[in-house]
């Protein structure tokens, strides 16, 4: 989480599993210009067939929702520029929650949520992922932008996961065996039991990162945001 005027931090106040989830922008406190964001680098695995961010949000805004005229596909220039923390004063028309995906350097690649609500629900997003970001490493980011204006916002993210699709030329990556049987190439976990016959089409899909509520999970091997 990058430090800033408001450095974003876990919440075990608004939560939508588990014990705490991930705050960021305003809430509680004095409004105050400020940018405040919380990431995670993860891994596209190359060769998948598709790739599919989820999370839980809940979003706040003393301002209200963003006028729908507003709320198309944002500049480029401007999204780079407010994850940057450095848009021009005034260039934004208030407070801005945002979801992108970004190299490691912080450079955007696609812009997943640009908006601006006060639904103060949980609500369940999902966007696919670009195929040309198949094989890299991305940050996963979610932020809110406040403009210091006396009407604060905030974005509260929970249970985030990534599920990947991928040919079962793929399956050797997760321990699984694949044989060809007629036209289809068929999946098997080897247990001390024997081979479990697990999906015999050519493509298969499955969670392989998940947060249940931002490390608190003792189910997941590589959860996003952990502690």
């Amino acid at each position: 989480m990058p430090v800033t005027a408001h450095t974003a931090g876990y919440s075990t106040q608004i939560a939508h599993s588990g014990l705490r989830s991930l705050r960021t922008g305003i809430y509680g406190t004095p409004d105050i210009d400020s940018y405040s964001s919380g990431y995670q680098d993860v891994l596209i695995p190359a060769g998948a067939s598709g790739a599919t961010l989820s999370f839980w949000w809940y979003p706040i805004s003393a301002e209200g929702a963003m006028a729908v005229a507003a709320g198309g596909a944002p500049d480029p220039a401007l999204v780079q520029a407010v994850v940057n923390g450095a848009a021009p004063a005034g260039v934004l028309a208030g407070d801005v929650q945002y979801v992108v995906l970004a190299d490691q350097n912080g450079n955007i690649l696609q812009t997943l949520l640009w908006t601006r609500s006060n639904a103060q629900t949980w609500q369940a997003a999902s966007f696919a992922v670009s195929p040309a970001l198949m094989g890299l490493t991305v940050r996963v980011q979610f932020g809110t932008y406040n403009d210091g204006n006396g009407l604060s916002s905030s974005m509260f993210v929970d249970d985030v996961s990534q599920t990947i699709c991928r040919p079962p030329a793929l399956s050797a990556l997760f321990g699984l065996a694949v044989e060809q049987r007629g036209g289809n190439m068929v999946e098997f976990e080897e247990t001390a039991e024997g081979r479990h016959l697990l999906f015999p089409t050519p493509l298969r899909c499955f969670e392989i990162t998940t947060s249940a509520c931002f490390g608190a999970s003792a189910n997941s091997p590589a959860p996003l945001f952990p502690s």
